[in-house]
């Protein structure tokens, strides 16, 4: 018997049915995620997927009062250089223990997470934050997650290789907050 056609069929089907609707890495700096990935900028709503990861901030990225952005678990967030989340509505970054939600540079110098009188909560969990750079003489000062006037959860976190003039890891002011089981 001949199985030639059904193995090409679905070998068809296959590549067909993988096709995703991102972009393909073409700046010398490619992180080497395979190749594939989704752009963000400006603001954002809704919720960022795990199917449309690894997401590539080519620009400072921001959540809006009144929105809260929702983040799968195992999300990966790449962000470029000088490039940073502002958050004036609220954030849900909910990873687990087998599959964490990461927020990382690539080049080592983006700017962090910010916020100053949010709409609504911080939470992250079981989130790695890594590689966040604010150099002496940058406007924003401290650290991966720098947040004032704020309901902050931050549980079950990785904070790795941060870099600010006063501190790297988080900086709080006047906020509410839970900080509990996290390695700085």
């Amino acid at each position: 018997m001949n199985y030639c056609f059904p193995k090409i069929t679905i070998l068809v089907f296959l590549l067909l049915s993988s096709c995703a609707d991102r972009s393909l890495f073409t700046d010398p700096t490619d992180p080497g995620l395979g190749g594939i990935f989704t752009v963000i900028k400006g603001n954002l709503s809704g919720t960022l997927l795990k199917s449309k990861s690894p997401y590539y901030v080519s620009e400072d990225i921001s959540i809006n009062p009144g929105i809260t952005l929702l983040i799968e678990q195992g999300t990966l967030i790449f962000f470029k250089s000088d490039a940073g989340l502002y958050i004036s509505g609220g954030i849900r970054a909910i990873g687990n223990k087998q599959s964490r939600i990461v927020f990382e540079g690539f080049g080592n110098a983006w700017k962090g997470i910010h916020s100053e009188n949010p709409t609504d909560s911080l939470i992250f969990i079981f989130c790695d934050i890594k590689e966040a750079y604010l150099p002496i003489g940058s406007e924003l000062k401290f650290g991966a997650i720098e947040t004032s006037n704020a309901n902050l959860v931050v549980k079950n976190c990785y904070f790795n290789f941060n870099y600010s003039q006063y501190g790297g890891g988080i900086t709080l002011l006047y906020c509410n907050s839970e900080i509990i089981n996290n390695i700085f």
